[in-house]
C-alpha cells in the first residue's frame, strides 16, 4: 500500500467494535467495550471519526473488515457495512481475519522461540484457537475445538502462552495434572484500532489475492432453534 493512502478497518466480531482511520500519516480510533447496538451505532460512529479527521468520506482509498472468527451478527454486520461503503465510493474491501490482527498485537511483546495459541470463546465450552509453534513457518489454521482437544495440543506441542478475550481454568488444571506451565496473557478484550492501522500498512494487498476474500470466518454451526413439537390437546 502507499504510505499516503487513507483507509478504514473495522472490526465488529471480536469484542465490541473497533474501527480505525488513517488519515495523512495520523490515526483516528474509537471502540466500544460492548457489542449492543452494534447495528445502531457502526455507521454514525464511522462518520464521526471521519469528520474528526476532517476527512471526507470520498477521499478514502479502501477499507479493511475482519471478517471472523466471532460474532455470527457482528461478522455480518461489519462485511456488510464495509462492503456497503466500499460499494458507494467504488473503492476495495480487503479482508482479514481476527486472529491476524491479534497476533500482529501479541508479536509485538512476545519473545522469540516461544510457542502460543491465540484463543476466543464462543458457547458450550468451545473455543476458536489458532496455534503457533515456532518450529513452523506458518500458524495452524483456526479451528473450533473443546478443552480437551486444545488441551492435547498444548501437551503435544509445548503451547507455554495463551492470548485472547478469556481466561482458561482448564489450562490451570492441567498445570496442577501435568506440570505443564502455561501463562495466561489473556489481556487483549478488544482489538485494538491502532494495531489494526499498523498491522494492515504491512500488507501487500495487489500481490496477495487472499485479502480480496470477504466470505466469513464462521467455522462453527449457527445457533438455530428447533420449533417446539405441538402438543396434542385432549377433549
Amino acid at each position: 500500500m502507499r504510505s499516503n493512502d487513507n483507509f478504514l478497518v473495522i472490526d465488529t466480531a471480536y469484542s465490541g467494535f473497533t474501527i480505525g482511520l488513517s488519515c495523512s500519516g495520523q490515526t483516528f480510533v474509537y471502540q466500544e467495550e460492548t457489542s449492543r447496538d452494534q447495528a445502531t451505532n457502526l455507521l454514525p460512529q464511522i462518520d464521526a471519526l471521519l469528520e474528526s479527521a476532517l476527512l471526507n468520506k470520498s477521499a478514502l482509498n479502501f477499507i479493511v473488515v475482519s471478517r471472523g472468527p466471532g460474532s455470527f451478527t457482528g461478522i455480518r454486520l461489519g462485511i456488510a457495512a464495509a462492503q456497503a461503503i466500499g460499494l458507494a465510493l467504488n473503492i476495495p474491501v480487503y479482508g482479514v481475519s481476527v486472529f491476524d490482527v491479534l497476533n500482529y498485537s501479541v508479536q509485538k511483546s512476545l519473545k522469540p522461540n516461544e510457542n502460543y495459541f491465540l484463543v476466543m470463546e464462543t458457547y458450550k465450552d468451545y473455543y476458536y484457537v489458532q496455534f503457533y509453534n515456532q518450529a513452523n513457518k506458518d500458524p495452524s489454521k483456526i479451528s473450533f475445538l473443546n478443552k480437551e482437544q486444545i488441551s492435547e495440543i498444548i501437551v503435544s506441542d509445548c503451547m507455554r502462552h495463551y492470548f485472547g478475550n478469556t481466561h482458561l481454568e482448564f489450562v490451570e488444571a492441567l498445570q496442577e495434572k501435568q506440570g505443564v506451565k502455561v501463562v495466561s496473557g489473556n489481556n487483549y478484550p478488544k482489538i485494538s484500532g491502532d494495531d489494526f492501522i499498523e498491522y494492515v500498512t504491512s500488507l501487500d494487498f495487489k500481490n496477495n489475492e487472499q485479502y480480496c476474500v470477504l466470505d466469513p470466518i464462521y467455522l462453527r454451526p449457527a445457533d438455530v432453534s428447533q420449533p417446539k413439537k405441538k402438543q396434542r390437546v385432549l377433549i
